[in-house]
């Protein structure tokens, strides 16, 4: 749950409010939406909010195509006018300019959180800021991220990185990988599924869209389709075109359907049809380190919770907050019971043991070097002993075996103006694009990523373990 109140602390930036629309952000212009889901969205559709938005030609509203088609999804009874929404593609970088205040370049990157989840680079004279809304990528897909590399493939100099710390935890030091946690879905309703003809599956989320990849791997494994009894969860997932032939409104014609989200109550299907009904419960929160040495599966009568995050590990959070030595971190989830000083107190403690076990790595392997040498029949020095060891430094960042990752002469976004008046419509490729965010290919991240230009190694792949919440 993001704790984060709207304003940056960069006085140069203190126009810009994100993933917060109430009354005490109004004094800001450029509004910027992170991604679709509600903890987010505080105040967004708010009669006032709207109305201020409305009434000043210099606000606006920001966020990614898909975001936008969810904002004007039609069950809404108070909407933003499309004009005031401006779309910023993934991975391009906006102009920004309100109130004659100096230009602000915004690069929009995929979070892997959910369809049409977002993080903005703010870049601004000598001031780059960044901030993750929520989100899960794998380390070594940050290094890849070209946005966040200067020409010369340095990384560039984060003055604040606001950061998603919902799981900055020893108790939530690692998570599978998505594919992992989407494979072990599958694989339990079509091992329910054909035990008996009777059986039937349902499955419980608490939002109203983010199950897109287990939607399609169900569509392309098992081949059933899905009742979705809720109208509004119904819109949002019959936009995804893998999606369109799968769903369906008529109960009786599927063996698997969504329960309704937990604010909606029981699922009286699943209360009706007894023994022959197994429900899912994708979830993070249920599993701790402790219980992720046992199962990745937890059952309890016919419920069965199956570890599947959106948001970081620890783990991941010290990789990504090494590799990018922010020189502030702001601390966007701040759990009950804890303070913004604790939070941070973990995270930089977490760093510091990585970077330390790194150094005593490095010294260790360049006395084994240093040994081997010495008895070599040769004296003379291998580079290729230079280059492991320089592999090393960043293998600490991985948890796959994964290619070099020198970082080749990178080719800056292409960068546009956003007019006041925008009127994008959302095609059904643009939505795709959006979900292939999310989606099971892992072995080209140019899908889901602009990347720097470098091939990868025969069996890498690059995982984005991100669905929603």
């Amino acid at each position: 749950m993001s704790t984060f109140g709207g304003k940056l602390l960069e006085t140069s930036l203190d126009f810009i409010r994100i993933d917060d629309f109430q009354t005490r952000n109004f004094d800001g212009s450029a509004f910027f939406l992170s991604h679709f889901h509600s903890d987010h969205m505080r105040g967004l559709y708010s009669s006032e909010f709207i109305k201020l938005l409305v009434e000043d030609d210099n606000k606006m509203l920001y966020c990614s195509m898909f975001t936008k088609y969810m904002v004007l999804s039609k069950d809404r009874c108070c909407k933003i006018p499309m004009e005031k929404i401006c779309a910023i593609e993934v991975n391009s970088t906006l102009v920004v300019q309100h109130n004659n205040r100096e230009s602000v370049q915004v690069t929009a990157i995929p979070a892997g959180h959910c369809p049409g989840s977002v993080m903005f680079l703010f870049e601004q004279g000598k001031t780059c800021i960044l901030y993750t809304g929520d989100f899960r990528i794998h380390p070594n897909d940050v290094k890849k991220i070209k946005a966040l590399h200067d020409r010369s493939g340095m990384v560039k100099k984060i003055d604040t990185l606001y950061l998603d710390t919902t799981f900055c935890h020893t108790k939530y030091l690692t998570f599978p990988s998505r594919n992992q946690s989407l494979e072990d879905i599958v694989d339990l309703i079509a091992s329910w599924l054909n035990e008996d003809c009777f059986n039937e599956v349902g499955i419980r989320y608490n939002s109203y869209h983010g199950l897109e990849p287990i939607l399609i791997l169900i569509s392309q494994r098992i081949k059933e389709r899905i009742w979705i009894a809720d109208e509004r969860s119904y819109a949002n997932y019959a936009v995804i075109p893998e999606l369109h032939d799968m769903l369906t409104s008529e109960k009786l014609s599927a063996k698997i359907h969504l329960c309704p989200v937990s604010s909606q109550g029981e699922c009286q299907r699943c209360l009706r049809t007894g023994k022959f009904i197994k429900t899912i419960k994708p979830c993070a929160m249920s599993f701790n380190l402790q219980q992720l040495q046992k199962s990745r599966v937890k059952e309890d009568c016919n419920v069965v919770r199956v570890a599947y995050a959106t948001h970081c590990s620890l783990e991941e959070l010290i990789k990504i907050v090494s590799y990018l030595k922010p020189e502030n971190t702001y601390p966007c989830v701040v759990p009950n019971n804890t303070s913004h000083e604790q939070v941070l107190e973990n995270l930089q403690l977490s760093v510091l043991k990585l970077q330390t076990d790194e150094k005593e790595n490095l010294l260790s392997c360049a006395n084994e070097s240093s040994d081997q040498e010495s008895t070599s029949s040769s004296s003379w020095f291998q580079p290729t002993k230079m280059s492991y060891l320089s592999k090393l430094q960043t293998s600490n960042l991985s948890t796959t075996n994964s290619s070099d990752d020198s970082l080749s002469p990178i080719t800056p976004p292409a960068k546009r103006r956003c007019s006041s008046q925008v009127n994008e419509a959302v095609s059904c490729s643009s939505v795709q694009s959006q979900v292939q965010d999310l989606t099971m290919n892992e072995t080209d991240s140019s899908d889901s990523i602009e990347v720097i230009e470098e091939p990868l190694s025969q069996g890498d792949t690059i995982e984005d373990d991100s669905p929603p919440l």
